[in-house]
Order: structure tokens, then sequence, then C-alpha cells
């Protein structure tokens, strides 16, 4: 058995222009290729999604249903979890490093992005 730790990440953020654009300028920010969720793994949530170093990042839009509107209004969340193609059912997670803090300070000194308080990821990251 591999032991690895969880590698987490979540920023809520603010953005004046739409989803796509807003993904361009991450990918820069970032250095990471990122994509349409094509394979809708965030399901209710139009999401950009791209990995890297074994991390899956995705960058989640407003959702889509206007009875979810209310709760989730922010343009948009950054989201970091291990990608679960870099790892098998016998890895043992062993302990958790959030790198949330990290993330908001590349995304102030990279973007225009306006940081809203962290609350947590939206979608369950296991």
């Amino acid at each position: 058995m591999k032991e690895i730790a969880y590698i987490t990440g979540c920023v809520h953020f603010r953005s004046r222009r739409d989803l796509a654009e807003t993904s361009k300028i991450l990918q820069e920010a970032l250095g990471i290729l990122l994509a349409p969720d094509e394979e809708r793994i965030y399901e209710e949530l139009p999401a950009y999604v791209g990995e890297a170093l074994g991390l899956e990042v995705a960058v989640l839009g407003p959702p889509e249903d206007p009875a979810l509107q209310a709760e989730l209004s922010e343009v948009g969340v950054l989201q970091v979890r291990p990608s679960p193609r870099s790892y098998s059912s016998e890895t043992i997670f062993k302990g958790v490093i959030d790198i949330s803090t990290n993330l908001e300070e590349l995304l102030r000194q990279t973007t225009d992005f306006e940081i809203l308080p962290n609350r947590g990821p939206v979608v369950r990251l296991v």
C-alpha cells in the first residue's frame, strides 16, 4: 500500500468575466491546461478542469440550476484535490495539506479577481 498526503485547496472569488475567460486567466496564472468538463465530473456546476503533479484542478462557475444559485452565487471557485488517476484503491491518504492560502495569494498577485471568504469546497473532495 502507498501512503500519500491528501493535498487540497479551495478559493472562492469573483471575476468580471465569464467562466471561459476566467479559466483562461487561471490557466496562465497556474500554468495548467484547463478544458471544459465534458465528463460532467462536477455535475450541476459548469467547470473547467485540468491536471498537474497528480492533482486535479477545477474552476467551477455558478450553477445552472436556479434553485442552487442562491447558495453558490460566486462567479467562481478554484478547487484542488488529488486526481483520481493518481492513486489506486489501495492508496491510503495520511494527513491533509491545505494549499488554499497559497492559492489565494497566487490569485491576488496574478489576477484582478476579488478573493472572497473561503467557505470550503463546493463539491465534496473525496
